[in-house]
């Protein structure tokens, strides 16, 4: 059960991923 928010919140701030950076690197690589 990885259905609630919290283990995401914590990973993606760990790996230095924000929501604005994820699309911004990904708009680049396409």
């Amino acid at each position: 059960g990885y259905g609630e928010s919290a283990p995401a919140d914590k990973l993606f701030p760990y790996f230095g991923f924000t929501v604005e950076n994820v699309v911004e690197k990904a708009l680049s690589v396409l």
